[in-house]
């Protein structure tokens, strides 16, 4: 299986419940013990959260904007397209 979904973290299926419903959803297609891994995502912040998403599922799902995402980049300092938004 190779990476073939994009997750938009600044979008609606980037909030923390859409992420453990994702994961909960691709660990059971994996034979991975979803709860286990849910528990992992809710034993820290959103950034934790994000983390923990990305080593189980890093080569199914690739999460973009992160790092503004989880406040370690601050959006005014990122090159956006004229005309767009986040």
């Amino acid at each position: 299986m190779t990476q073939s979904r994009i997750i938009d973290l600044l979008g609606p299926d980037g909030n923390a419940f859409a992420l453990m419903a994702q994961a909960s959803h691709l660990a059971k297609q994996l034979s991975l013990d979803d709860k286990k891994i849910i528990a992992e995502m809710k034993s820290g912040d959103y950034k934790n959260l994000c983390e923990v998403f990305e080593r189980y599922f890093s080569d199914y799902v690739e999460l973009q904007n992160k790092e503004i995402a989880t406040g370690e980049l601050d959006p005014k300092e990122t090159i956006l397209p004229t005309g767009g938004h986040l």
